[in-house]
């Protein structure tokens, strides 16, 4: 008699895990479902806003571009009484945009190249020849690569030097000076 009523109560237990468990479980979707009504409703927030920034940049490159350019309307605010100016950005009517003006400094594929070498370099200083395997390897590789006579490869370290008009010869010498590096065996330059 008393196993029995052990397990009455042991199942009269679990019967009560398991209906607060499904409160639990009933509260929780009910919070998530209302969740995600406030997440779709902050997505909304979130487009709109993006929207009205971009008009704001746009507006905000027109004004710039405008007091360079003499020809272009200045007066971009609404007039009192409805009567609008040459643009009205309130109303969503926004200008064309003038063309951006031009590019100043090293092309891009220069900076490109600069970045290589300057990767390099930066990997000669970090994986010192008399660390772990890996950074002997990756400072025997950058040490070949700056001894290759070879120029076909834009990114050969002779091409590089010559696009940047740098010695190559200097800058060699230079970063081997300074994070030693040792010309490799003939059979294995390239």
């Amino acid at each position: 008699m008393y196993l029995v009523q052990g397990e009455a109560f042991a199942v009269r237990r679990m019967r009560q895990r398991v209906n607060d468990l499904t409160e639990r479980f009933t509260t929780l979707s009910a919070n998530l479902g209302s969740a995600g009504g406030q997440l779709v409703r902050a997505l909304a927030c979130v487009a709109d806003a993006r929207e009205r920034l971009g008009r704001a940049r746009l507006l905000a490159e027109y004004v710039r571009l405008a007091s360079y350019h003499p020809g272009v309307p200045q007066s971009i605010t609404p007039q009192p009484g409805g009567a609008s100016s040459s643009v009205n950005v309130f109303k969503g009517d926004l200008p064309t945009p003038l063309p951006p003006p031009a590019r100043t400094g090293r092309p891009p594929e220069a900076r490109l190249l600069s970045a290589v070498l300057e990767e390099a370099i930066e990997s000669m200083r970090k994986n010192s020849p008399r660390a772990n395997r890996r950074q002997r390897r990756l400072h025997g590789e950058v040490v070949a690569w700056m001894h290759s006579r070879k120029d076909e490869s834009p990114f050969s370290f002779q091409y590089i030097c010559t696009v940047l008009d740098l010695d190559p010869d200097y800058v060699r010498t230079g970063v081997m000076m300074r994070y030693g590096g040792q010309a490799p065996s003939a059979d294995k330059a390239s």
